[in-house]
């Protein structure tokens, strides 16, 4: 009862089922439209995107995908990745803008060497500005921007990281020490020292092996 679905999908403003059935049903073109009408969050169109790719519509995809990353909203990263893989081979620089938006929705260290990639000669440039806007938010995860500095062989902007995170995030500090001990053995000591020491002196010996792990260092 495909008419009654539509009709319930529209009343429940579910606009993802509406127009994913319109897809189902082969009116593709009928889709597109409402699509372009209906349309408001990249999640809605993720869904028709999705359909149009099982039918082999790969133009029809790749259209409402990156119509759907100019909507924003839930599902714009997820869209992003997709968007990027499904046109590798369609159109590069598709792939490679929309592999960009989604490193700046949620930096992580396979999405920059993906960008990389895909930025051919403009690599250079963007690697600049990608690298002074790690730098300048505070928001973003510290294990990604870490481990794109350390990437770059950016020791320092590792140490200013981590230098005063808390010891829960070992993981990334062990990391940044690890690289920076060749050249900054000063700070290495310094904060393993005062990692271990913080430890040590609330006599909780249970815990003597954290400090035993900064004093590795």
């Amino acid at each position: 009862r495909h008419e009654e679905y539509q009709y319930l999908a529209q009343a429940e403003g579910q606009t993802d089922l509406y127009l994913q059935m319109l897809a189902k049903l082969g009116r593709t073109e009928e889709a597109i439209a409402q699509a372009q009408q209906q349309m408001t969050t990249a999640a809605e169109a993720f869904t028709l995107a999705q359909t149009f790719r099982e039918q082999g519509k790969l133009e029809h995809a790749l259209s409402i995908a990156k119509q759907g990353l100019d909507l924003g909203g839930d599902g714009s990263y997820r869209l992003a990745i997709w968007t990027s893989e499904l046109a590798e081979d369609m159109d590069e620089e598709i792939a490679f803008q929309a592999r960009l938006q989604a490193f700046r929705l949620f930096p992580s260290l396979a999405d920059y060497l993906k960008v990389k990639e895909l930025a051919g000669s403009q690599w250079k440039t963007l690697k600049t500005k990608l690298l002074k806007q790690l730098r300048q938010k505070t928001t973003l995860d510290d294990g990604a921007k870490v481990a794109i500095f350390l990437e770059e062989g950016l020791v320092e902007d590792a140490i200013a990281t981590v230098d005063q995170l808390s010891s829960f995030q070992s993981d990334i500090i062990h990391a940044t020490m690890d690289a920076a001990v060749a050249d900054h053995a000063e700070w290495v000591i310094e904060n393993a020292r005062r990692r271990a020491e913080s430890i040590v002196n609330e006599g909780k010996a249970q815990y003597y092996y954290h400090a035993v792990n900064w004093l590795r260092r």
